[in-house]
C-alpha cells in the first residue's frame, strides 16, 4: 500500500453538500481498494483527502465497496 494524496477540497458553504462529496470520495476510493481514507488533520480550512492504495496495478480490483465509476474523459 502506498499512501497518496487524492484531492484538496475548497470546502463550500453549505456542510451537507461537503458531507454528500466527501462519503462519496470515500466509497470511490474503497471501491478502488483503498485501505484507509481520511482527512489530513493539518490541510487547514481546506480538507485533504488522502488514501492508502494498492501499488500494483493489478491490486486495483473493484472490492465489496465498488460503484460505478465513469471512464475517464478522452483529451480535446
Amino acid at each position: 500500500m502506498a499512501e497518496r494524496r487524492i484531492l484538496t477540497l475548497h470546502v463550500p458553504q453549505r456542510p451537507h453538500v461537503v458531507d454528500e462529496v466527501l462519503t462519496a470520495i470515500e466509497g470511490a476510493l474503497l471501491g478502488a481498494g483503498a485501505a484507509h481514507v481520511w482527512i489530513d488533520p493539518s490541510s487547514g480550512e481546506d480538507m485533504t483527502v488522502m488514501a492508502e492504495l494498492p501499488v500494483a496495478a493489478d491490486a486495483l480490483e473493484p472490492g465489496p465497496h465498488a460503484v460505478g465509476l465513469p471512464a475517464p474523459r478522452a483529451a480535446s
